[in-house]
């Protein structure tokens, strides 16, 4: 037993380590129904813990849902439950603290006990002094320790679940997500167009009879059409596995006035099918003006303002008008529709990702526009009036030189 005299009569007893992370003053609960023995500990600890004590298993229970404790301990031969009864319910209101088992019959049934029941370190009355205290200080550290562990887990798990429910939250705009939902968005361009071309050349051929050559070259260009748009899917999906092996955009210079007639040739049946008049005015460009551009993500472009702007316009009384004017500042495409037009409110949003004022749009399109634009070192801007349609205005850098026909 450890006596009153034996015990220090200053503070200098060591403290608990300080490597653990919680500094404050680390708390002892003692459960012992012998007073003797119970206020030795007390005195022995009170200058460096916080100490609680308690005369029977059942009190030392409800001293433990009470308060926050870092070491217990435990004596196991008590009036009522014992300690190692009592060390099940200890450890099920904390199973991170530590639980000496004091034992004045010492076997070595009796430890392997304890242990089975959780206990974390066993020791024999009277116990010697510097023996407690190390051991004491021991507890304390292991106890800090796993509730660290513990602590650092769930704040690991909590900061996983965040960036999983961001990441969820996000994944629309990512750019392999947004680059996905791009390619579906613009592979609906060239084949809406490829079904019109189809409409139209059955409607001829139900029309054809063999003295008429008109209409028989005329289902020539239909299929000449739909050919070219075949091809332009297949550029887009060259574009995509470009963009998946992370290889660099070819780019060439290639003439202003060709590339523009040839964007424009392949929307030219949809303007028949949706009933909306499309007018072209290329005079002031030719293929002089050189300008230095991925041909097949600028084809997105142009193909993405005139669909968008025809979609706008009534059937029968539409219009659609591309124009271009070239210069020493760069090339400047004009689309211009009498559409219903956007409210001034929305049209600061309609280049953001998924916004969209169609109720059947996929809110990507003049993203898309805006994205290849400045990816050339262009600007894309839009003018509006509800009812009176709109103007959308892209820039480019050229070259003002002779470039490859």
């Amino acid at each position: 037993m450890i006596s009153l005299s034996e015990a220090p009569s200053a503070p200098s007893a060591p403290s608990a380590p300080s490597a653990t992370a919680d500094t404050t003053k680390a708390r002892i609960l003692i459960i012992d129904d012998d007073y003797g023995p119970r206020e030795s500990l007390r005195i022995l600890l009170k200058y460096d813990y916080d100490v609680i004590v308690t005369g029977s298993v059942d009190e030392g229970v409800e001293a433990l849902r009470a308060n926050a404790v870092d070491t217990i301990i435990l004596d196991n031969r008590m009036p009522g439950r014992s300690g190692l009864e009592g060390i099940v319910d200890l450890r099920a209101i904390d199973e991170y603290v530590s639980i000496i088992m004091l034992t004045g019959y010492g076997t070595l049934e009796t430890a392997c006990q304890a242990f089975r029941n959780q206990a974390t370190d066993f020791m024999t009355k009277p116990p010697d002094t510097d023996a407690m205290l190390e051991a004491v200080a021991k507890n304390v550290a292991l106890a800090r320790a796993k509730r660290a562990r513990a602590n650092l887990s769930k704040e690991l798990a909590e900061l996983n679940l965040g960036l999983s429910a961001e990441l969820s939250e996000t994944r629309p705009l990512a750019k392999l997500g947004q680059r996905s939902d791009e390619i579906i968005h613009d592979m609906g361009n060239p084949l809406t167009i490829l079904t019109c071309c189809v409409e139209l050349l059955q409607s001829k051929v139900d029309e054809m009879r063999p003295e008429e050559g008109t209409q028989w070259m005329e289902a020539l260009g239909y299929i000449q059409m739909i050919k070219k748009s075949i091809q332009h899917c297949c550029g887009l999906a060259d574009a995509w596995r470009q963009l998946r092996d992370d290889i660099s955009e070819d780019r060439e210079t290639v003439g202003a006035r060709s590339f523009l007639d040839g964007a424009i040739e392949s929307v030219q049946p949809m303007s028949s099918m949706s009933d909306v008049a499309l007018e072209t005015d290329f005079s002031a460009v030719t293929d002089e003006t050189g300008i230095d551009i991925d041909s097949t993500q600028m084809r997105r472009v142009v193909h993405n303002l005139i669909i968008n702007a025809m979609q706008a316009c009534a059937r029968g009384t539409g219009k659609v008008a591309m124009s271009g004017v070239a210069g020493d500042d760069g090339l400047t495409l004009t689309v211009t529709d009498n559409g219903t037009g956007i409210p001034a409110d929305r049209l600061p949003m309609i280049f953001v990702p998924y916004y969209t004022t169609k109720d059947d749009g996929t809110g990507l399109g003049l993203a898309i526009s805006k994205r290849i634009v400045e990816e050339h070192g262009g600007t894309i801007s839009a003018e509006s009036e509800v009812g009176r349609g709109s103007i959308f205005t892209v820039k480019l850098p050229v070259k003002v030189a002779s470039a490859a026909a």
